[in-house]
């Protein structure tokens, strides 16, 4: 293969700095990585006939080993994934450029708007038509064909938003990278080797859009049951969002069929066709795809029938919404407000939105602890030796340590030059090197020690345990607060959408227009949407840094904030730099609490405001906690 010679010619000039070929992208550095890139598809292409072979070789020798002579999942599972990949052994894949089939499931914004548009067709099928008092007299077959023509109508809007969408990401694709052969294999993809579909790539591309429908109609059953459980379109979001976020669990290795229930695991088509691994079902291996699919198909079954029971058996005709309003100005001054507070959240059900926030905080941090790993432990034992502001001592114990490893490094120089003057064999040097490498157990954390302690000493701060302030905000710490900013858009969508649109739902619109007291109707709007927002805000914050404070410790609240280098507050103490980002939260909280009152008041109507706040608020922290 010529791209080799070009490949190891490539790396050779990144060392020696010279090169007398034409570079394709002008940068060696960029060169090498996509000569790279293209040498290794070449090879796993060229390969997979190798590969196959070598995947049904590990599944005989391992049939033939004793601890999987004995009938069961594992012997089970050895022979129907051999059975599987033994069906691919006349594929070949072919070598080409699959930019458009790459492009197919369009990144998780597009999971994002489609999770948009199901809520959009349930809450107007079903939520809208309740809250505006249109629904029909029985008619002379009874409600049920009613019922199937709304889920008609659902199942065609969602599949041609399932079309339009990923048809889209398809059409990108084809006019930027070119058309993806729809003959070659499935494995002929870029990062699907693994797959154990016979299939083509025109086959993945229907089957892709029927599991993304399956997905979005799983998804609509549950918004259907919760549309037709609560009365307004807030509490059947609020519903519909409390049941997923809950089911949303991340994937974990000790409990797969868990894994394999969670919504995120059924709206992931693109792994459905990639990987292959079997559950163990009663003994029986179960691909775990399939199972995720059956599983919601199932359950979306289940909540499409106790939705039509529902239909069929309540009333059909709604009381009209009336919202009593106290205009004569020698009420008590507190009746507006009371009376304002009672409809936010109790009539709008912005109360049970708010309590269901505080139930999943706590389901999800009620349990939470972490194993500390030994480099953790080491570090708390050196945090215990230098914590408090830097002195003569701690400078003395950090040179001494220095020292410890510096004369580890001589002895190593000298047994290297009496193993090069022959005063010692290699086979000597190999076991006295190997005691002293042991020495230097821990030296890249002593490294890091050092350089906080220094940092700490040149910026007048205080050395403190940094363990709790990474979990916080380092990288895993930011992905949290994208979720926890999530769920706080969540909630404040659902609880302050209706604020505003139910006064022209009703008609209490016509009656604060000419009343006198509008304003302190509306002034009384805003404190209860600043308040709601400072609520949801303490719910979101509070749990999670408590939740880590219990398990790593936040050390240092009244040493100078310059001791944390990870706020970039460098004034105040450690305490008030932490007051100062919850303020910030809080005022993001009431801010997007003063978006959503505008969004409200303009649209007028419930559902597109909750659409377009959770828009605007929460889905924006989805899509990049998803992409983080």
């Amino acid at each position: 293969m010529r791209l080799e010679p070009l490949e190891e010619q490539l790396l050779n000039a990144l060392w020696s700095n010279d090169y007398d070929g034409q570079l394709i992208t002008g940068d060696l550095y960029a060169d090498r990585a996509l000569v790279g890139a293209v040498a290794e598809r070449v090879r796993e292409t060229a390969g997979y006939s190798a590969y196959l072979e070598n995947v049904l070789a590990t599944q005989a020798h391992l049939l033939t080993l004793l601890v999987y002579q004995a009938e069961g999942f594992d012997r089970q599972n050895l022979i129907v994934s051999g059975a599987i990949y033994s069906d691919l052994q006349d594929v070949r894949p072919l070598l080409c450029y699959t930019g458009m089939a790459e492009t197919l499931p369009g990144g998780r914004i597009t999971d994002v708007i489609l999770l948009l548009t199901v809520l959009l067709v349930a809450l107007t099928l079903f939520s809208e038509e309740r809250n505006h008092r249109t629904l029909l007299l029985p008619l002379k077959r009874g409600r049920g064909p009613l019922y199937l023509s709304k889920l008609a109508a659902g199942g065609i809007m969602l599949a041609l938003g399932v079309v339009l969408l990923y048809g889209s990401n398809l059409l990108i694709g084809l006019l930027r990278c070119g058309m993806t052969p729809l003959s070659a294999p499935i494995q002929s993809i870029y990062g699907f080797q693994q797959s154990p579909w016979h299939i083509t790539v025109g086959t993945y591309y229907l089957l892709f859009l029927l599991a993304k429908l399956i997905a979005a109609w799983c998804v609509f059953g549950v918004l259907t049951l919760a549309c037709n459980t609560m009365r307004t379109p807030v509490g059947a979001a609020g519903m519909a969002a409390l049941l997923l976020l809950c089911d949303a669990r991340p994937e974990a290795a000790e409990r797969p069929i868990q894994t394999a229930c969670s919504a995120l695991r059924l709206w992931d088509s693109e792994r459905l066709f990639q990987t292959y691994y079997n559950l163990n079902l009663f003994g029986k291996p179960v691909p775990d795809g399939l199972f995720a699919l059956v599983f919601w198909t199932c359950v979306c079954a289940f909540c499409i029938v106790c939705a039509l029971l529902l239909w069929r058996f309540r009333s059909p005709i709604t009381t009209e919404r009336k919202l009593r309003f106290f205009l004569r100005r020698k009420k008590k001054p507190g009746t507006l407000f009371s009376y304002e507070a009672r409809k936010l959240l109790v009539m709008e059900r912005a109360g049970l939105v708010l309590l269901a926030l505080l139930i999943l905080q706590i389901w999800t941090y009620h349990s939470f602890s972490e194993r500390l790993s030994p480099e953790a432990y080491l570090y708390l034992d050196y945090v215990s030796r230098l914590e408090g502001p830097p002195n003569e001592e701690k400078n003395a114990l950090l040179a001494q340590r220095q020292a410890n490893y510096d004369e580890v490094y001589s002895k190593l120089a000298e047994l290297v030059e009496a193993m090069s003057s022959g005063r010692i064999t290699p086979e000597s040097y190999q076991i006295q090197a190997g005691f002293l490498q042991q020495e230097f157990y821990g030296e890249d954390l002593f490294r890091k020690v050092q350089a906080q302690y220094e940092e700490a000493k040149q910026k007048g701060g205080d050395f403190v345990s940094l363990l709790g302030w990474e979990r916080l905000f380092g990288r895993r710490g930011a992905r949290e607060w994208l979720e926890l900013g999530a769920k706080l858009g969540l909630c404040l969508s659902l609880g302050l959408a209706a604020c505003n649109a139910v006064e022209s739902e009703t008609s209490m619109e016509q009656l604060l227009a000419v009343s006198a007291r509008k304003r302190h109707a509306q002034r009384y709007k805003r404190i209860l949407a600043a308040l709601y927002a400072a609520a949801s805000c303490a719910i979101c914050v509070i749990p999670h840094v408590l939740a880590v404070r219990s398990v790593y410790g936040l050390d240092g609240l009244t040493s100078p904030a310059a001791s944390v280098s990870l706020l970039g507050i460098r004034f105040g103490t450690v305490r008030f730099a932490l007051a100062i980002y919850f303020c910030a939260a809080l005022a993001a909280a009431i801010l997007a609490a003063g978006l959503i009152l505008l969004i409200s008041k303009k649209l007028k109507r419930t559902t597109p405001s909750i659409i377009a706040s959770a828009a605007a608020t929460s889905f924006p922290f989805v899509v990049c906690a998803l992409l983080a």
